[in-house]
């Protein structure tokens, strides 16, 4: 009964640190799994819709993504065409690093302001 239970133990540790790596090596290594990320990410976040579509290849090895669209109160940026590989290391440190990129064509449209800005004092500056 012991062993079992040990033999369990073992197990559950072993998936719960397996687990995650795996998950990530797939989003990271694997085609389906990049696609799966990026499905899942939020269309819409606070004020902003994010737009991507055409997506191929992976980080690890080269990404291709047809178009993405990124869209807020005061300005739409559309890029295309995009190619580019990253460095994985970096990204531990949250940090992109590409090895390569290109964009075909980049379109920035700034929009009028709608809602007058709220008062505050700027959030970049140190106070």
């Amino acid at each position: 009964m012991r062993r079992l239970l040990l033999i369990c133990a073992v197990l559950l540790i072993a998936t719960a640190i397996v687990g995650p790596l795996l998950l990530v090596w797939s989003a990271l290594y694997t085609e389906r799994g990049t696609q799966f990320v990026v499905r899942h990410l939020p269309h819409q976040l606070g004020n902003v819709t994010l737009t991507i579509e055409g997506l191929s290849g992976t980080p690890a090895t080269g990404l291709h993504v047809a178009r993405v669209e990124v869209d807020q109160e005061l300005v739409n940026l559309k890029l295309t065409d995009i190619s580019g590989q990253v460095t994985l290391a970096p990204l531990l440190l949250q940090t992109i690093r590409a090895t390569r990129a290109s964009v075909g064509s980049v379109l920035i449209t700034v929009k009028r302001r709608t809602h007058p800005p709220t008062p505050s004092p700027p959030s970049c500056l140190p106070l």
